[in-house]
C-alpha cells in the first residue's frame, strides 16, 4: 500500500534535510554576491536636512531595509548607511538643496556618488529594498 509523504516519518525527515540544504545553498549564493559589495566598500548615502519628515521617513525605511538584508542576503547585505545633513556643508546644499531626501550610492574607489532615482514616499520598506537592489544592480553592471 502506498503511503503519503506527510504521513511517513522517514520521508518528512528527508524533506527537512533537503530543505535545510537548499537554504544553505541559497545563503551561500547570496554571500558570494555580497563579496563584491564588501570588496568594493559600497555604502548608501542619504542627504537630509533637520526637521524634515520626509527625510526621517526615508531614513527609517532604509534602515529597515538594511537590517532585513542582513538576514535575507542580496546586494544590500553588509552595506552601510551614512546620513549627511545638507545644512552643514555648502557643497551638499548646492548639489541637493531643497530636493532632500536624496539617496546616493557611494563606491570607495570613485570620487563621485551615483544618485539613485527618488522613490515614491508611499513605498513600504520591502518594496523600497527591491527597488534599491534593482537600481544598484543596474548601475554596477553598467560600470
Amino acid at each position: 500500500m502506498a503511503h503519503l509523504a506527510s504521513e511517513c516519518w522517514s520521508c518528512r525527515t528527508f524533506q527537512g534535510r533537503k530543505g535545510r540544504l537548499e537554504r544553505k545553498r541559497t545563503l551561500a549564493k547570496a554571500s558570494e554576491r555580497n563579496l563584491r559589495a564588501q570588496d568594493e566598500e559600497i555604502k548608501l548615502v542619504l542627504y537630509s536636512k533637520p526637521e524634515c519628515s520626509l527625510c526621517d521617513g526615508m531614513k527609517a525605511k532604509v534602515e529597515a531595509v538594511l537590517d532585513a538584508a542582513q538576514y535575507t542576503g542580496g546586494v544590500l547585505a553588509g552595506m552601510g548607511l551614512e546620513v549627511r545633513d545638507t545644512s552643514t556643508n555648502e557643497s551638499w546644499w548646492e548639489l541637493h538643496g531643497n530636493s532632500v531626501p536624496v539617496l546616493c550610492l557611494a563606491v570607495a574607489h570613485r570620487e563621485e556618488e551615483i544618485r539613485l532615482p527618488k522613490p515614491a514616499v508611499r513605498l513600504n520598506a520591502s518594496r523600497l529594498g527591491k527597488r534599491i537592489e534593482e537600481q544598484i544592480n543596474g548601475r554596477l553592471q553598467k560600470q
